[in-house]
């Protein structure tokens, strides 16, 4: 039999088995952790402790996503999974869902395979949509922010053109 002075919780991360290896007895370890004890977690490190590595994909433990398993499926109930990201409630923002109104009043957060982040209503622009840039159109057209924050367009008044809606027709 086995010594009952060995530590037998298997750090946790297994269970005891009193006649495995010819009856000595052993650690049968969880997925993604290894050791006699169950104790080393390298597989899952790299998988933010939330899955485990092949050494080349993550396979997450359930509830949580995303290629490195660190967003949490749940999005903080503050939105849904939608297989692939968060989609987050009006007010929320982040990954996860987790950030309260990071785009203020004017704009909503998005999350998507081209990024995540804050998508702005006219004339906002800036990471938080907390910067008014009318200016730039010379008070002659709308500012349209693009998506995630990412280069923006004139919408030119009637009789006004131009990237900045500067030159009169």
């Amino acid at each position: 039999g086995s010594d009952c002075s060995e530590d037998h919780t298997c750090s946790g991360h297994g269970t005891w088995a009193s006649r495995y290896n010819n009856g000595a007895g052993g650690c049968i370890c969880e997925f993604g952790w290894q050791g006699a004890d169950c104790s080393d977690g390298s597989a899952r490190e790299s998988c933010s402790n939330h899955g485990y590595s092949d050494g080349t994909t993550c396979t997450c433990d359930t509830g949580w996503g995303g290629s490195d398993c660190s967003i949490d499926k749940s999005c903080s109930n503050h939105g849904y999974w939608d297989g692939s990201y968060c989609t987050c409630e009006s007010g929320w923002g982040g990954s996860d869902c987790s950030v309260k109104n990071p785009c203020g009043e004017h704009g909503y957060w998005l999350n998507g395979p081209y990024g995540s982040g804050c998508n702005c209503y006219s004339p906002w622009g800036g990471s938080n949509c907390s910067q008014d840039m009318s200016y730039i159109c010379n008070g002659h057209g709308t500012y349209v922010s693009g998506p995630l924050g990412l280069g923006y367009f004139c919408d030119c008044d009637s009789g006004y053109t131009g990237d900045d809606c500067s030159i009169p027709q």
